[in-house]
């Protein structure tokens, strides 16, 4: 690696055989690290403490892309398979974790809509402490560099790539310089995008093959088939929504940025036969309707009216009542509840809320609730089914627990657990180039 402020007198260093001193020199150069908080560069010691070096300053020999990298990245992170788009990598940053140093938990700031992670590389010095910890979902992978990388027979050069979600911290390095280099990485066009380096072997993750055979035997279960005409799963991931001006989401378009498990769900039912797609689904109180693009309430809705109805009655949304408040008797009026069947249940990680106008005794704001999910068609026809209780809905206000003992409203536990069904958040290892 080449570094320096002055164009002049740029130094170089060999991470396969560095110096103390040398680390030294670049831990003084460095700058101190800020992180994002509410949109803004904020310098906290109390919360980051550690040394950066914008990408101006230094220069390296190693390509993720010519070294491939960055292939290892997009099959392992994004589930990719023969025919998913191209990927690139944007240098972005290099830190210096000295004794001391550290960050707390924390997740990173996409910058551009078209960034869906980071990938970290962390080089073979010599340093205690300084744990690498992820966490998602009640996951939680830890990756002690100082420990693999002095362990290898070779120089090698750790990494770390997960998405920009993924909740992780540095714990204190106790001793050493924990140097890393941060790339941003995005999604890339595939007419502009270069050719991968090394070409590495198209494959699929180990949780596929459970989830696919788990499927099979679910759409093959009798019982359970001709009750379905819908099958949802909650999305594990979040994804870039303009929440100020939501309705410009393109569910379709999102179809193409989904990431890991999300991915491999899709790929596995549309392999099966299966239509799917993503929704929205908008929850007013107890009622829950499914669309098939967001729409600013404001703008949809008459003042004053049943949004249920008035979202039922839009010709271009083809909505459908999968949950209705019991209040609501008359069947004719709110029109047939459409059955569907969650393989997982539907998270709160894309929710957003949106105003509308009612009216009671005065005119008055309320808010409907947005979330995105997967559903597929199992089934051609709809039928009706006994209209779903109060007792569905669970104690957490942000994403209501159904109850799955209920036929009209379930859950069906394909997998035996949800991490292998449906999430692939990071990994970690260790990659020598040439």
């Amino acid at each position: 690696m080449f570094f320096g402020k002055d164009y002049s007198c740029a130094r170089r260093m060999d991470f396969a055989n560095t110096q103390e001193s040398q680390l030294r020199d670049l831990a003084e150069l460095c700058e101190p690290a800020s992180f994002g908080r509410n949109n803004e560069d904020v310098l906290d010691e109390n919360y980051r403490k550690a040394s950066k070096l914008d990408s101006a300053y230094f220069s390296l020999k190693f390509d993720p892309l010519a070294s491939g990298l960055l292939d290892l990245v997009r099959l392992d992170l994004l589930d990719g398979g023969e025919n998913d788009g191209p990927i690139r990598a944007e240098l972005y940053k290099l830190n210096v974790y000295g004794p001391g140093s550290f960050f707390k938990p924390h997740k990173d700031t996409p910058r551009g809509e078209d960034m869906f992670g980071s990938l970290v590389l962390i080089f073979p010095t010599m340093h205690d402490g300084g744990l690498f910890q992820l966490r998602h979902e009640g996951e939680e992978w830890c990756f002690d560099s100082g420990k693999v990388l002095a362990a290898s027979d070779t120089p090698s050069i750790g990494y770390a790539a997960f998405f920009s979600d993924v909740e992780h911290e540095i714990t204190p390095v106790v001793s050493g310089y924990r140097i890393t280099v941060t790339y941003n990485l995005f999604y890339s066009d595939p007419e502009v995008a270069p050719a991968s380096g090394s070409p590495a072997s198209t494959h699929r993750l180990a949780n596929e093959a459970s989830f696919r055979s788990a499927m099979v035997a679910a759409l093959n279960d009798q019982s359970w088939v001709p009750s379905g005409t819908l099958v949802g799963f909650g999305l594990r991931h979040q994804y870039p929504i303009d929440k100020n001006h939501p309705q410009k989401t393109e569910l379709g378009q999102l179809e193409g940025r989904l990431k890991g498990g999300d991915r491999m769900v899709v790929r596995v039912l549309k392999e099966l036969g299966l239509n799917c797609s993503i929704k929205a689904l908008y929850e007013f109180g107890r009622d829950l309707v499914m669309v098939d693009r967001v729409v600013e309430l404001e703008r949809e809705l008459w003042p004053g009216c049943d949004p249920v109805s008035e979202l039922q009655d839009a010709p271009t949304l083809n909505a459908k009542v999968l949950l209705r408040d019991d209040s609501w008797d008359d069947e004719n009026e709110v029109g047939s509840i459409t059955h569907a069947t969650w393989a997982t249940p539907y998270t709160s990680n894309n929710r957003f809320a949106m105003p509308f106008a009612t009216y009671g005794n005065e005119a008055s704001l309320d808010w409907g609730y947005v979330d995105l999910c997967l559903i597929a068609e199992v089934s051609i026809p709809s039928h009706k089914v006994p209209n779903p209780r109060r007792d569905l809905f669970g104690t957490d206000p942000a994403c209501p627990t159904r109850n799955p003992a209920r036929d009209d409203f379930r859950e069906v536990d394909l997998v035996a657990s949800p991490k292998h069904a449906c999430t692939i958040t990071c990994f970690v290892g260790k990659f020598r180039g040439d």
